[in-house]
């Protein structure tokens, strides 16, 4: 009797390290930088996820800064220019993205690039709120003055 009673909690105690490691990873944010852009590789146009399009394992957007080179999941290398806007629609609908990172470079924001992006809670900004409020931010892009913006930001690496 008491070795299966010890059996019992010894089973508990595994499955609960399982289900806990797995609630881990599945939960655990990832950064994402590999973007679509236009034919002048200057506007971002939406997440590049050729992969798979799980779009909801990402939960924190890094638009990249200047001449910007990532290594893809499928080991290609992408490289841009100067990013300067993002497009109309970009990351429309995507509730999956929690946290944004936009550097100081971005001059415009494309009309509802941001719709739909309920869960949207925090923008980081690369550059100071005088220039934040320089940027022409077309309509359908609410989330972008309820979210809580911190100033001067620095751009996520990939281990952030």
């Amino acid at each position: 009797m008491k070795k299966s009673v010890q059996a019992v909690i010894l089973a508990v105690i595994i499955i609960c390290i399982i289900l806990g490691t797995t609630i881990y990873f599945v939960n655990k944010p990832v950064v994402v930088s590999d973007m679509d852009t236009d034919t002048t590789n200057t506007i971002i146009t939406g997440i590049h996820d050729a992969e798979n399009l799980n779009l909801s394992k990402y939960n924190y957007l890094a638009i990249p800064d200047s001449d910007f080179k990532v290594l893809t999941t499928g080991g290609n290398t992408s490289f841009y220019k100067e990013v300067i806007g993002i497009g109309e629609g970009a990351f429309k609908g995507n509730t999956y993205i929690k946290k944004v990172y936009i550097p100081k470079n971005i001059t415009q924001i494309g009309k509802n690039a941001f719709d739909g992006c309920t869960s949207v809670t925090k923008i980081y900004f690369g550059g100071s709120e005088e220039e934040w409020k320089k940027i022409k931010i077309e309509n359908g892009n609410d989330i972008l003055s309820t979210a809580k913006i911190e100033y001067d930001s620095e751009m996520p690496s990939v281990d952030d």
